[in-house]
């Protein structure tokens, strides 16, 4: 209810400051409950042109704080961004430990790639540094193909042929599926470790509460 009587004060402002006051009120009753998506919503509307430099960086750094808690990367990322477009001293101390962050970014991994790797087992999973399941794969491809073999050599060609070429199928083509997904994960999980990365940075520069 708070959140929606801040509301009530923007809609009901009779100049922007006054709006401004109440959208940060806002923001810090979002943030009280965790909800963090909405306090950095509410932090964007303020009007930041009103703002001393000192104020404005202390409110994008808060805006930051909230978006990457609720995931937004990007959005934390920008509002950095700005605060170092300023030319404050804080602006160039964080230029220098962005950028280092940056730097030490791993690449993200191509869908398009581990397929092509993967018809090589196990390039596919080593690519997505999933070894024991590389491990895994290049056994059961080789497992299968070896029975294929045997029961060809032994003069069961249907069983061989037939047999052999569904299970080949499915743990050739198995790992080629198994490949791609383990790209997206591996994606997922450096974002994730990435934008902890960026809220310790953030909250270097943030004064406890």
């Amino acid at each position: 209810m708070e959140a929606v009587e801040c509301e009530r004060q923007v809609f009901e402002a009779d100049n922007p400051q006054a709006a401004n006051e109440a959208l940060i009120r806002k923001a810090l009753c979002y943030r009280k409950m965790n909800d963090y998506s909405k306090a950095s919503e509410s932090l964007g509307r303020v009007r930041m042109y009103l703002m001393e430099p000192e104020e404005r960086n202390e409110l994008l750094l808060n805006k930051a704080l909230c978006s990457a808690k609720a995931q937004n990367t990007e959005d934390a990322l920008s509002c950095l961004e700005q605060i170092i477009a300023s030319g404050t001293e804080v602006g160039a101390e964080l230029k220098s430990q962005l950028d280092e962050l940056q730097n030490s970014r791993p690449a993200p991994k191509s869908e398009d790639k581990a397929m092509l790797l993967s018809m090589l087992p196990p390039l596919g999973h080593c690519y997505t540094e999933n070894y024991k399941a590389g491990a895994v794969s290049l056994a059961l491809n080789a497992l299968a193909a070896g029975w294929t073999l045997w029961q060809c050599l032994e003069g069961c060609w249907i069983s061989g042929l037939l047999g052999g070429g569904i299970a080949l199928n499915y743990t050739y083509m198995g790992g080629i599926g198994e490949s791609i997904a383990l790209v997206g994960k591996y994606n997922d999980e450096q974002k994730l470790l990435f934008n902890e990365a960026l809220l310790a940075l953030i909250c270097a520069h943030i004064p406890a509460e």
